[in-house]
């Protein structure tokens, strides 16, 4: 084997070529470099280059770690599972080429995301991860060492890692016969910790831990030491933190996969039919706002009114019928579609549906159809060369003195060296374009969150829960749907002209990358269909509205200190572009009004305890604020996930409390 090394920077390993500047990851027996494959179409790979001389002093067990590994990476072909791509061993080192993933580790996704995620991020990454398993149960191997630095991300999609305490079971994978003291402590199922044997089900412990903490930003039991940790976890029960809320259906689980008794502790079958299923995967989706917090008939919040009540209601409702029709297509519309967080979120948004179009096609069909990125791969076996025991008498025959070895000539380092440079644009650009991405989607967030409040205050009102008269329905319904029409023309302006205005996020560099890219036209084909749908209910209440308070101020029935108001409402009743600070203030005033309309409100009709109409009290103070509120941030990203799980699941006695606090706080301001 041919081993060619230039100074400092690089290293030719066969037809590999190391960048030694860039470190991927390390750990105690070495490196994770990024590297390019020559013989390849020169595409990007990670080496693991692990020392040889690390490993003297238990050289013997650590070389069948390794064995193990190799043997283990190689029966495994999956999408959510890191590749091994070829071994190589020189007299010094050995070498495992392995996929190259550009996201980092979970690990880091976790601590960029302020420790934790929203549920329906988490179910998504576990979904998949389990997905990963799949392949692994049906090949009998047993991970070991499952935890979030394990676990790499790549585009977005999660990839089990580093197989090195792998095993392959030779027997049941429910059969508890292993016996090995292996893995990261933290995340030691009890049967390790105690010193039992185990079977496949400490991997499910694993991933339970996992999935605790990528919800709750920790783990459930914490100690100085293994032996405090396992007394802990003998001695105390699994407890959830009153926040943030997780639906009860997800505790359970977490709970079933944290069984202390293996006999008691759901298998990996259980968690293939939880997780893979596409009747669960459609139920597990997590409720992002009104599913369903629209308030029923007889559910306790209906009213009494007088028989001149019903009768004035009844012609209200018929003056803006023909908005119903549109309002339910956009209620329906945006269901499923409240908030997504990145490009990603977006592709498996897109990916379902069309999954959904093509659900009575054959299965082969299906798969033909499918975007590269979410097609799964069949787990099956593949053979590759560099088996370790052949490399071992490889490397006796090649064992070079590097002094003698000459080096990669000046062209072919200046040609990789260009080449390293060039994958490093790309990976810049690539976390340029995921960031613009983020920023227009989480506009696009703050437009869907002011929909979603529109909706929900026309079926309260619809349904009589809110009481008022037509001038101010008309005037907080338009502002609503005239704001967030403004927003997503905006970025759908911004999208198809490709002309971003002077900004403080992103450099016009920065931008022109985006514009470049599939993804701006991916994202301009997803906003254009939102633009749509909100287009075409605004423009049906601008009519409405328009009407009734052109009506309002011919009829000369308007009281004298609501004179300005009108007209001024009139005159916005129009599809022109407002100068933007002199919207906000429009906004900003009736919005104030409506909230100090709506608590009041709440306490003369005992809503005070009612989590939904808190819910909603909560979602009409943070539109006030919008821009404050819903301020964007590249890290820590403000998460719409976990705002509306947070709000729709809070006590209605705690969002009473956040919505003192907030007001104390803007009053000191």
């Amino acid at each position: 084997m041919n081993l060619q090394k230039t100074p400092e920077r690089f290293k030719q390993v066969d037809n590999y070529i190391l960048n030694l500047d860039k470190i991927l990851g390390q750990g105690s027996f070495g490196s994770v470099y990024q590297a390019i494959d020559m013989k390849n179409g020169d595409r990007q790979v990670a080496v693991k280059q692990i020392s040889q001389t690390s490993m003297n002093k238990n050289a013997d067990k650590l070389m069948q770690l390794l064995k193990n590994e190799i043997k283990t990476m190689k029966m495994i072909k999956d999408k959510n599972v890191v590749q091994l791509l070829d071994v190589r061993r020189s007299s010094n080192n050995i070498y495992l080429i392995v996929e190259y993933c550009n996201g980092g580790s979970l690990e880091s996704y976790l601590n960029k995301n302020g420790k934790r995620l929203s549920e329906t991020e988490t179910l998504r990454i576990i979904r998949e991860i389990v997905s990963g398993f799949k392949c692994l149960y049906e090949q009998k191997i047993v991970h070991r060492d499952l935890k979030p630095a394990n676990i790499l991300l790549h585009d977005g999609i999660p990839k089990i890692a580093d197989f090195g305490f792998s095993k392959v079971v030779e027997h049941s994978m429910e059969q508890a016969d292993l016996a090995s003291l292996v893995g990261s402590p933290i995340y030691m199922c009890p049967q390790i910790l105690n010193c039992q044997t185990y079977s496949s089900k400490l991997d499910v412990w694993s991933l339970g831990i996992i999935f605790y903490e990528m919800l709750y930003g920790k783990t459930p039991w914490k100690a100085k030491s293994v032996f405090d940790l396992a007394n802990n976890i003998n001695n105390t029960n699994l407890e959830f933190p009153s926040a943030p809320v997780v639906s009860k259906r997800t505790q359970q689980l977490i709970k079933n996969m944290l069984q202390k008794e293996e006999e008691k502790r759901l298998g990996w079958e259980d968690l293939f039919k939880i997780f893979l299923s596409d009747m669960e995967e459609e139920e597990e989706e997590v409720d992002q706002f009104e599913e369903e917090n629209v308030v029923l008939k007889g559910s306790g919040l209906k009213l009494s009114h007088t028989m001149e009540e019903e009768n004035l209601h009844k012609k209200q409702m018929g003056d803006i019928e023909t908005i119903k029709k549109t309002q339910e297509l956009n209620k329906n519309y945006f269901k499923k579609k409240k908030a997504f967080n990145s490009i990603h979120d977006v592709e498996l948004y897109e990916a379902k549906l069309q999954k959904q179009t093509s659900k009575n096609q054959n299965a082969i069909e299906q798969e033909e159809q499918m975007t590269g990125s979410q097609k799964n791969i069949v787990c099956k076996s593949e053979t590759k060369s560099g088996d370790i025991s052949t490399l071992q008498k490889e490397a006796s025959q090649n064992n070079t003195d590097q002094s003698n070895i000459e080096e990669i000539n000046e062209s072919v380092r200046d040609q990789y060296m260009s080449k390293f440079e060039q994958y490093t644009q790309e990976d810049q650009k690539k976390k340029i374009i995921q960031e613009i991405g983020q920023w227009v989607l989480h506009r696009r967030n703050k437009a869907v969150f002011l929909n979603a409040i529109t909706i929900k205050f026309y079926d309260l009102f619809d349904q009589q829960i809110i009481v008022m008269n037509m001038q101010s329905f008309y005037r907080v319904m338009f502002l609503l749907s005239k704001y967030q029409t403004m927003i997503i023309y905006r970025i759908q302006q911004r999208l198809k002209t490709k002309v971003l205005e002077k900004s403080k996020k992103f450099t016009q560099e920065q931008w022109k990358v985006f514009v470049k890219s599939k993804e701006r036209l991916q994202l301009l084909n997803f906003i254009e269909k939102d633009f749509e749908v909100i287009k075409q209910f605004f423009e049906e209440l601008m009519k409405k509205a328009g009407n009734y308070f052109e009506n309002l101020i011919q009829s000369k029935t308007i009281k004298k200190e609501e004179e300005e108001q009108v007209k001024m409402m009139q005159s916005i009743c129009n599809k022109t572009l407002i100068e933007k600070n002199k919207f906000d203030s429009i906004y900003y005033q009736a919005l104030c009004e409506f909230y100090t309309f709506f608590k009041q409100y709440c306490f003369e009709q005992n809503f005070l305890e009612n989590q939904d109409m808190m819910a909603f009290l909560m979602h009409i103070h943070n539109a006030t604020n919008i821009r404050s509120f819903f301020k964007y941030t590249r890290e820590p990203k403000f998460d719409f996930m976990k705002y509306y799980e947070e709000v729709t699941r809070a006590p209605a006695s705690l969002l009473q409390r956040i919505l003192y606090k907030q007001q104390i706080q803007q009053s000191q301001q």
